[in-house]
């Protein structure tokens, strides 16, 4: 019965959990980006990087879902 109790509870938090990991993905993103740009780097090369990364993760899931 304890089990059970503590299977819902966690059920309950992973919205919160996965809510929380996203907002420290963008956080070390934003501070790549930081610290990329403050190295020197050009900013239209780091957004054509971070569309190229987009779409390579994106595609295989459009491929295999449609």
């Amino acid at each position: 019965m304890g089990a059970e109790k503590i299977w819902d509870v966690m059920h309950g938090l992973k919205p919160i959990l996965v809510m929380l990991m996203l907002q420290v993905g963008f956080a070390g993103v934003n501070v790549f980006y930081k610290l990329a740009t403050a190295d020197g780097m050009n900013l239209r090369v780091l957004l054509a990087y971070r569309f190229l990364f987009a779409a390579a993760f994106i595609v295989p899931f459009a491929f295999f879902l449609e």
